[in-house]
């Protein structure tokens, strides 16, 4: 019983452990231990708006390239927008079988891998042509874009509506400094709730195989004299002698072993997000 009991726990021990790595890995923003803001590894020193059109007047252009490297800067992430006309030839013809919103999502993740931007960010693409949009995060902002681009979207979608893109992108700075504020915030309450549920999960488990090894026990009960375990007549020892049978030796050979093993990934770093029209 005490061993089964021990299993129960180990068991429920494993289950939040696994449920941790599976969400820390790779979208642990920073060390619990640092005094800081940031929620990436660093920005880089590409612009923060590439506005191909001149959707955007040069003075109010300025105030959001500065606003929006601000951001950058202070949570270690980048932070970036293109506003063209249509998509490069390359992607028009190579995803032709794709729609419009696929390829301008495609343009906005090669435009972010192609400038080098930094690991951790994320750029929202406007192509005027076709009226979409695409939000991509990266490194991570990956998961958290992925499940939030929609509800970005929102909040700029009367004024890309009206063909206010300048006002669109102050929206954008204004919906990712709030986000990139909670980030850690959020973390932690996601974090916390995993560990909950994964108790939980555990305590059930253990609470069911608990009650089943209790009804096992129901018919068993407490004997006073050992000789009420003996089934009389059942053991009759008349003699008893040992006897040498024969000795066998077996030799094998230890071999000592060695493993190694690497990874590769090619063709730029993974993103999340999506987008639509307006």
């Amino acid at each position: 019983m005490k061993k089964d009991i021990k299993a129960i726990i180990f068991t429920t021990l494993c289950m939040v452990a696994a449920c941790l790595f599976m969400f820390v890995d790779g979208s642990t923003p920073v060390s619990a231990a640092e005094e800081s803001e940031k929620v990436g590894k660093g920005c880089s020193d590409n612009y923060r708006i590439y506005d191909y059109t001149d959707a955007i007047d040069d003075s109010e252009e300025e105030q959001l390239e500065q606003r929006l490297w601000n951001i950058s800067n202070k949570y270690g992430v980048d932070v970036a927008v293109i506003i063209d006309w249509e998509r490069p030839s390359s992607i028009e013809s190579e995803y032709s079988y794709k729609d419009e919103v696929w390829r301008t999502n495609e343009y906005a993740h090669q435009f972010y891998n192609a400038y080098e931007y930094s690991d951790d960010g994320v750029i929202f693409a406007l192509v005027q042509s076709d009226r979409s949009w695409g939000i991509q995060g990266f490194g991570a902002l990956e998961k958290t874009i992925g499940s939030k681009y929609d509800s970005i979207f929102e909040e700029m979608k009367s004024d890309l509506s009206a063909d206010r893109y300048g006002d669109a992108v102050g929206v954008f700075a204004d919906e990712m400094e709030s986000l990139l504020a909670g980030f850690k915030t959020q973390w932690i309450k996601d974090l916390a709730f995993i560990i909950v549920v994964s108790l939980v999960i555990g305590l059930i488990i253990g609470l069911i195989r608990a009650s089943a090894l209790k009804a096992q026990l129901k018919s068993v009960a407490v004997k006073t004299e050992a000789s009420d375990y003996i089934v009389p007549g059942s053991f009759n020892l008349r003699n008893s002698r040992d006897f040498f049978l024969y000795k066998t030796v077996s030799r094998v050979k230890r071999e000592s072993s060695s493993s190694s093993g690497s990874s590769h990934s090619s063709g730029g770093r993974s993103s999340s997000g999506g987008g639509g029209h307006y």
